[in-house]
C-alpha cells in the first residue's frame, strides 16, 4: 500500500502589486488508507521577471489521516520593481504512517503550479494607486444589503487624490445587474505616500432578485496625475444562489401538560430564502412520541416577496412515564426533504397524574366485643406520578360505632420513587350497646386532599361478639285494688345483651292463703309464661293478680323471679343468693274500695287537651304547659311514663323548675284560684291549699279572706315538659311524643294521656308590623321624615336579616338605621340578627331632592329577607311620598327655627327704625 495524496492551490493565480505579497492556500488530501506524514516545499521559475518574486510555505504538522485533508499557507512576496509574471511550484512529499509490524509503502510526491503577476503599482513610480478587496466575492444570504470593503493604497511617491467610478462588468457568466444598486460610501479619496483609505461599497439587493451571479468594477484614478495614467481597476461579483432557508417561531417555548391530558401549539416558518418550497415537519426527542400534528405535516412555504410564511398545529400528550415537574425537549424540525432547515425546542413540562390503590392487612376483624375496639393496617399506593397528599375517608358507620384513622392524610412519594407507599392504622371502636347480629362494613376510600371521587376504595367487615345481660323492675310495687277486681303490677324486663333472649315469669311465693289467682300478660294482653325481649330494649309485662280477699285492707305479697334463659351464667357473683340470670322482685296487692285515678291534659293541647304539635329546627326547643289532675278519692302519688322520639330529641318534664325524678304527690279535691295571677293560692311553704270538697275550699277561703278575685275550682297540678331537638337531627326527621300520667296505687289505670307530633324543619319567616304604619304622607322640600317600624321573627329559628330599601331615584334619597346592636351595614343594606319571637326596630330616613320646585310623587319599597334563603323568604312595605314645595313666606325656607329667627331680625330692623333720631 502506497501513499497517495492530491494536492490544491487556490486561488490558482493573482495580481499582486510590488512591494507587496500574495497568499495563497494549500490543501494536502490523503487518498490513501494509512495516515500519512506532509514535507512542502516551493520554488520559483528560474530566468524572466521571476528574480523579483519570492516565496514561503507553511507546513502540515501532524499526520492526515486516511480520506482527511490538512492545510496551510504559502505567500509569494514582489520586490517594489517586480514586473511581468513569474510561476511558483509547490512540491509535496507523503510518507505512510504505520505501525509495527506492517512495513510503509512507497512515498508519495504531488507537484501544483501557480502564476503571480505584478500588478499596475510600482515602486518606483511618482503616481501609482492599487484597489484590493478581500472577499472579492460573495454570496447573497438574504440580506437586505451586501458591503465589501474596497483598500485603495497610494503606491506613488506624492500625495494623491484617487476618483472611484464604479461599473457593471458584463464577463462571461455575470448576468445583468440592472436591478441591484451598488453606492460608494465615498466616490474621492485623499491619500498620503505610502498610506492605505477604505472604502464601504454597498449593493441593495430587492426582494426577489433572480438566482444568478452579478459582477462589477471599480475603477481608481489618481486626478492630480499630470499623465492620467495612473490608475487601477478591482473586480467584484455577488452570486445570489437559490435559497431555501427558514425560521421558525412557537406559539409556546414550553408548555406544562397532565398525563392523559392535551396541550396544544403551533409552529410558524418564515421563508428566508428567496424561492418557494415544499417543507415538511418533523420532530426529534427521546419523548417525540408526545407531539402529534393537528392536521396536514407538510406543504409549501411560499416566498411572497420575502413575506411568504406556513403555520402548523401540533398536539401534546405525555404519559406519567417520568415525574412530575420533569421535562421533555422535543426539537420541532422544518425540513427540505430530509435536510433540516430550521428547528425549535419545546419544553414539555410533565403535569401530575393522580390516583391511587389501597390494601387491608386483615379485611375481617371477627366477634368484636361491645364496648371495645379492633385495628387493622391500611397501605396507600401512589400510582400518580409526583409528590401527592392524598387524604382518606370511611363510610359513616352505624350510629354508635366510631372509625378512627390514624391519620386523615398521608404524603407518598411518586409512583417512580421508593416511598411511593404508607402504612396507616384504622381503628373501630364498637359501642357497648352493639347488636350481636351487627355485620358491619365500613368502606374506606382514598381520594385527593382537596376532595372528589374517590381513586379506590376497599371493604373492612367487622362482627359483634355475642353478650347477655338483663334488669328487671317495676315502678308500682303496691297495687290497690276493689274486691273480685284485678291489679295490675308493671314489670319491665330490660333486655342488656345485644342479641334477643327468651324470659321466663315465674311466681315463687304469696303470703295469702289461700293464695289469690295471678297470671302474667304482656303489652296487648296476651298471658304467657316464656317472652322473647329483642336485644337492649325493654318488654312492659304485667304480673295481674284477682282482688280475692273479703276484708278491707287484706293482701298478698308475691315474689316474682324473671329469668334470662338464653343466659348460660348461673353464677351469683353478687352474693345476694339469686343466679346472676336471674332477678327477684316483690308485690303486694291490697284489697279496697278507694278509687286512685290520675288525668293530664295540654294547655295548648286542641278541644280535648291531648294533642300537641311542634316544628322545631335542630337544636331548637319548646316548652309545653301542662295540667295533672287527681281523678282519684284521695291525695295519691302520680307515676310519668314518656316513649317516642328517642335519637330524635330530649325529653324532660318539670315541677316549680326542676326536673321531676320518680313519683310526685298531687293532691285531690278543690284548690284555691287566683284569677289575677291565674295560678292557685300556696301557703308559706309553697303547698297548694286544696280540699276535698267545693265547700270546705270556700270556706277556708273565708278564712283566709280570699273572696274577691278567687274562686273554688278542682284542683290541677301545674308542670312544664321540654322538648330539646337534637342538633344533628336533619330536616323531615319527627316523631310521636306519648305521655302517659297514672297513680303508683293503680297501674292498671292508663287513663291519663296526650300525645305531641314534631317534625324537624327550620322555618324562616319575617312580618312587618303595619298596623299603626303610615306608608302614604306628604313631605315639605327641605325637610326630611323619619319612620320607625318593627320587623318581627315569627320563624324558628334566629335569623341574620337584611333590611333594604329599592334605588333612590330623581334625588331622592332613602337611608335605613337601627339603634338594636346586632346590626352592621353593608353598603346601603343593613344586616342584623333576629332572635325567634323577637323584633328589630328599623328607622327610615327620607330626604327630598335638593332644590326641587315641582310636586313630585316618589314610591320606594323597603324589603327585609333571610339572608340563608335570600328572596324567598322576602318581605315587602311599599311606601309613597308626595314632595311638595314650602308654603312658608320664605319658600325656601323649611326649618322653624330659621322662620323665627328671621322674623326677630324683622322686627329688630322695625324698633330699631322707630327709635332712630328725627330731623325736625
Amino acid at each position: 500500500r502506497d501513499a497517495s495524496i492530491r494536492v490544491t492551490i487556490t486561488p490558482n493565480g493573482q495580481t499582486v502589486n510590488p512591494g507587496e505579497a500574495g497568499e495563497y492556500t494549500v490543501i494536502v488530501r490523503n487518498m490513501g488508507s494509512n495516515p500519512v506524514s506532509v514535507s512542502l516545499a516551493s520554488s520559483e521559475e528560474q530566468g524572466g521577471d521571476c528574480g523579483a518574486y519570492s516565496s514561503t510555505i507553511g507546513q502540515i504538522p501532524t499526520p492526515i489521516d486516511a480520506g482527511q485533508t490538512g492545510e496551510t499557507t504559502m505567500n509569494v512576496t514582489l520586490t517594489q520593481t517586480a514586473e511581468g509574471s513569474c510561476d511558483t511550484t509547490v512540491t509535496a512529499s507523503a510518507t505512510e504512517q504505520t505501525t509495527p509490524p506492517d512495513p510503509p509503502g512507497a512515498p508519495a510526491q504531488e507537484n501544483v503550479t501557480i502564476t503571480t503577476t505584478a500588478g499596475d503599482g510600482s515602486g518606483s513610480a511618482i503616481f501609482g494607486v492599487d484597489l484590493k478587496m478581500d472577499p472579492s466575492s460573495k454570496n447573497w444570504n438574504s440580506e437586505d444589503t451586501i458591503t465589501y470593503n474596497l483598500e485603495v493604497e497610494n503606491t506613488g511617491q506624492t500625495n494623491e487624490t484617487v476618483a472611484l467610478t464604479v461599473e457593471e462588468d458584463l464577463a462571461p457568466g455575470c448576468s445583468n445587474a440592472a436591478g441591484l444598486t451598488v453606492t460608494l460610501s465615498e466616490t474621492t479619496v485623499q491619500i498620503d505616500t505610502n498610506d492605505t483609505e477604505y472604502v464601504t461599497v454597498s449593493v441593495d439587493v430587492p426582494e426577489g432578485q433572480e438566482a444568478e451571479k452579478y459582477c462589477w468594477e471599480i475603477t481608481g484614478t489618481v486626478t492630480n496625475d499630470p499623465t492620467q495614467n495612473a490608475s487601477d481597476t478591482q473586480t467584484f461579483d455577488l452570486t445570489i444562489p437559490e435559497l431555501r432557508k427558514c425560521t421558525m417561531t412557537l406559539s409556546k417555548t414550553s408548555i406544562t401538560v397532565d398525563p392523559g391530558a392535551e396541550g396544544t401549539f403551533s409552529a410558524t416558518l418564515f421563508n428566508d430564502g428567496n424561492v418557494g418550497w415544499d417543507v415538511t415537519m418533523g420532530k426529534s426527542g427521546a419523548k417525540a412520541s408526545w407531539v402529534t400534528f393537528d392536521g396536514a405535516s407538510s406543504g409549501l412555504l411560499p416566498y411572497d416577496d420575502g413575506n411568504g410564511m406556513k403555520t402548523f398545529d401540533f398536539k401534546v400528550s405525555p404519559d406519567d412515564s417520568l415525574s412530575a415537574g420533569d421535562e421533555a425537549v422535543i426539537a420541532i424540525q422544518g425540513k427540505d426533504g430530509t435536510t433540516e432547515k430550521c428547528s425549535k425546542d419545546i419544553r414539555v413540562i410533565v403535569g401530575q397524574s393522580h390516583g391511587a390503590s389501597l390494601n387491608l392487612v386483615n379485611s375481617l376483624l371477627p366477634s368484636v366485643q361491645p364496648g371495645d375496639n379492633a385495628s387493622t393496617t391500611i397501605t396507600v399506593t401512589n400510582q400518580g406520578n409526583g409528590v401527592d397528599t392524598l387524604k382518606l375517608s370511611t363510610s359513616s358507620p352505624p350510629p354508635g360505632w366510631r372509625v378512627s384513622l390514624e391519620s386523615a392524610t398521608v404524603t407518598v412519594q411518586s409512583k417512580h420513587d421508593s416511598g411511593k407507599s404508607a402504612d396507616v392504622g384504622i381503628t373501630v371502636d364498637v359501642p357497648h350497646d352493639a347488636l350481636a347480629t351487627e355485620d358491619v362494613e365500613i368502606v374506606i376510600g382514598v381520594m385527593p386532599s382537596s376532595g372528589g371521587a374517590a381513586y379506590a376504595e376497599v371493604t373492612l367487615r367487622v362482627t359483634v361478639a355475642e353478650l347477655h345481660g338483663m334488669e328487671a323492675s317495676s315502678v308500682a310495687t303496691d297495687q290497690t285494688g276493689r274486691s273480685q277486681t284485678q291489679v295490675r303490677f308493671p314489670i319491665s324486663i330490660d333486655n342488656m345483651g345485644n342479641v334477643d333472649d327468651t324470659f321466663r315469669c315465674v311466681v315463687m311465693s304469696q303470703t295469702s292463703s289461700p293464695a289469690w289467682d295471678y297470671f302474667f300478660e304482656d303489652a296487648d294482653g296476651n298471658q304467657f309464661v316464656e317472652i322473647v325481649v329483642p336485644a337492649q330494649s325493654t318488654s312492659d309485662v304485667f304480673l295481674v293478680v284477682s282482688i280475692d280477699g273479703e276484708e278491707e285492707l287484706a293482701s298478698t305479697r308475691l315474689t316474682v323471679r324473671v329469668t334470662n334463659k338464653d343466659d348460660p351464667n348461673s353464677q351469683d357473683a353478687d352474693e345476694d343468693g339469686i343466679p346472676d340470670n336471674q332477678r327477684e322482685l316483690q308485690f303486694l296487692a291490697i284489697l279496697s274500695n278507694r278509687n286512685f285515678q290520675m288525668d293530664v291534659r295540654l294547655e295548648d293541647g286542641g278541644l280535648d287537651g291531648r294533642q300537641g304539635t311542634a316544628t322545631l329546627p335542630p337544636g331548637g326547643e319548646l316548652v309545653f304547659p301542662l295540667l295533672v289532675k287527681n281523678t282519684g278519692d284521695g291525695t295519691d302519688s302520680a307515676v310519668f311514663e314518656m316513649t317516642g322520639l328517642e335519637g330524635v330529641a330530649t325529653r324532660t318534664l318539670y315541677y316549680k323548675g326542676m326536673p321531676v325524678d320518680g313519683e310526685l304527690t298531687i293532691p285531690a279535691g278543690y284548690g284555691i284560684w287566683n284569677f289575677t295571677r291565674g295560678e292557685f293560692v300556696l301557703d308559706g311553704a309553697g303547698n297548694a291549699i286544696t280540699a276535698s270538697t267545693k265547700s270546705v275550699t270556700e270556706n277556708k277561703m273565708f278564712d283566709l279572706e280570699l273572696i274577691h278575685g278567687h274562686e273554688a275550682r278542682p284542683f290541677e297540678q301545674y308542670m312544664e315538659l321540654k322538648v330539646v331537638v337534637s342538633p344533628g337531627a336533619d330536616t323531615g326527621d319527627g316523631g310521636l311524643l306519648q305521655f302517659v300520667v297514672y297513680s303508683s296505687s293503680n297501674a292498671a289505670n292508663r287513663s291519663g294521656t296526650f300525645s305531641v307530633s314534631l317534625s324537624v324543619q327550620v322555618v324562616y319567616e319575617l312580618d312587618f308590623d303595619t298596623q299603626y304604619l303610615e306608608t302614604d304622607f306628604n313631605l315639605s322640600y327641605g325637610s326630611r321624615s323619619e319612620v320607625g317600624l318593627e320587623l318581627m321573627n315569627t320563624g324558628n329559628i334566629r335569623t341574620e336579616v337584611r333590611v333594604f330599601a329599592s334605588e333612590n331615584l330623581r334625588g331622592w334619597d332613602v337611608s335605613i338605621s337601627s339603634e338594636d346592636g346586632d346590626c352592621r351595614k353593608d353598603g346601603f343594606d343593613m344586616l342584623c340578627w333576629v332572635d325567634v319571637d323577637s323584633s328589630l326596630a328599623v328607622n327610615l330616613t327620607i330626604r327630598p331632592p335638593h332644590g326641587a320646585e315641582l310636586e313630585d310623587v316618589y314610591k320606594f319599597t323597603l324589603s327585609a329577607e333571610p339572608v340563608e334563603i335570600g328572596k324567598i323568604g322576602r318581605e315587602n312595605i311599599e311606601f309613597q311620598v308626595t314632595g311638595q314645595p314650602d308654603s312658608s313666606m320664605f319658600g325656601f325656607l323649611a326649618d322653624e327655627s330659621v322662620m323665627f329667627g328671621l322674623v326677630g331680625l324683622v322686627v329688630l330692623l322695625g324698633v330699631g327704625w322707630l327709635i332712630r333720631p328725627h330731623k325736625d
